[in-house]
């Protein structure tokens, strides 16, 4: 039976933003509603609404009621809906124009997270297995975020150029404190866990960070005997509370309850002022052929990664669960793992360990739809089944 294909609201849409004195509060709704549910064959007519948007997203007066509809379009082509009926042809079209979007908008790691706590807030976010099980939704993961970084912002008193180093192996507290900084405009630096003593000496001393978190006796004993000759570093924050009062240390749990009194619009204003070519972290390499070096992320760069990973993979998305073993302080456990399952409103569970038996209870357990490995040692841990892929570049 013929139908008749609805009329695109998006036309009238961009009428009503390009008068004077632009729309009303349900006009803005609309706006919100109509891009929330974009479909590929849209972009004829979603440039252009999406021309006048950023236009008057510039302009104080309608600054936030344009913000606020740019991110909706940018919500609906991340989702399934949109990625599962994406052409080919019309992936470097739309993707050209969510990168312009991210850098004017200056949608950056912060507003990502915004965004999924505003859309999302029940899914769960995080999940550890084994004696210490748990579950953070995106809204529980959003609230710790912001209450660790008000415990760092209070340490190094909201100066604007403070910077922080983590020095942890995967746990839910590291991924916690690495998040709370990207999400508030604290520049931070996670150190490889792997790495020897001298060579975390080197990167603490070349990051010039003035906070050090620390996951354990383990990884502290590596900076304790070094603290002299490294300056800039005025707090150490270890995540186990026995090992702190062991070293006359703060533990994360006081650095928390400490920031507190740091007050909470100041670090929401710091969090907003990120713009998308700002520097959002740095990552080590290993050093194994030299001195580690430092690779810089703006948030530009995590953001617009995130979107050209789900045009490139449109089955990954909502519902989906990533079983992950594979470093945070390497590119592919940081970004496509853990970021990456934040942008698409999937889970992420900690595996408790790279042990092959252990993997294999772990699968059974949590029945990932995703399973990442590295072609370095999908050879040696991979579980088989089909969710289990190597990883490329």
């Amino acid at each position: 039976m013929f139908q008749v294909k609805p009329e695109s609201p998006y036309p009238a849409l961009a009428q009503a933003w390009s008068r004077a004195e632009g729309p009303d509060v349900a006009g803005v709704e609309s706006t919100r509603e109509a891009l929330s549910n974009v479909h590929p064959d849209d972009l004829a007519a979603v440039a252009p609404l999406a021309e006048v948007l950023l236009r008057r997203a510039a302009e104080p007066a309608h600054h936030a009621g344009a913000r606020r509809a740019l991110f909706a379009l940018l919500d609906g082509v991340r989702r399934r809906a949109f990625t599962t009926a994406l052409r080919r042809q019309d992936v470097d079209p739309w993707l050209d124009l969510v990168v312009r979007i991210v850098r004017e908008t200056n949608y950056g790691f912060g507003e990502l997270l915004r965004s999924r706590e505003a859309t999302d807030p029940k899914i769960v976010a995080l999940r550890v297995l084994g004696q210490d099980a748990c579950e953070l939704t995106v809204a529980d993961l959003s609230r710790r975020t912001r209450a660790i970084a008000r415990g760092v912002l209070g340490l190094v008193g909201g100066e604007p150029d403070a910077k922080v180093a983590i020095l942890a192996e995967n746990c839910l507290e590291g991924a916690l404190c690495d998040l709370a900084c990207l999400s508030n405009g604290i520049v931070d630096f996670p150190l490889p866990a792997n790495a020897v003593a001298e060579q975390i000496v080197y990167m603490l001393r070349h990051s010039g960070a003035r906070v050090l978190l620390v996951s354990d006796e383990e990884q502290l004993a590596k900076v304790l005997p070094s603290l002299p000759g490294l300056p800039d570093l005025e707090h150490v924050v270890v995540f186990s509370r026995a090992a702190a009062e062991r070293n006359g240390l703060l533990s994360l749990d006081q650095m928390v309850s400490q920031g507190a009194e740091f007050d909470d619009g100041a670090r929401a204003e710091r969090a907003a002022a990120v713009k998308a070519g700002d520097l959002a972290t740095v990552m080590y390499t290993s050093g194994t052929t030299g001195k580690p070096k430092g690779i810089s992320f703006t948030h530009q760069n995590i953001v617009t990664k995130r979107f050209a990973r789900a045009f490139a993979l449109p089955l990954l998305n909502e519902g989906d669960a990533f079983l992950a073993y594979l470093p945070l302080y390497h590119t592919f456990g940081r970004w496509f793992e853990l970021t990456g399952s934040l942008f698409w409103g999937a889970t992420y569970v900690f595996a408790r360990s790279t042990a092959q038996s252990t993997l294999l209870e772990d699968f059974r357990k949590v029945k990932p739809t995703v399973f990442i490995s590295t072609p370095a040692s999908s050879g040696r841990s991979t579980p088989p089944g089909p969710s289990s892929a190597p990883a490329t570049a």
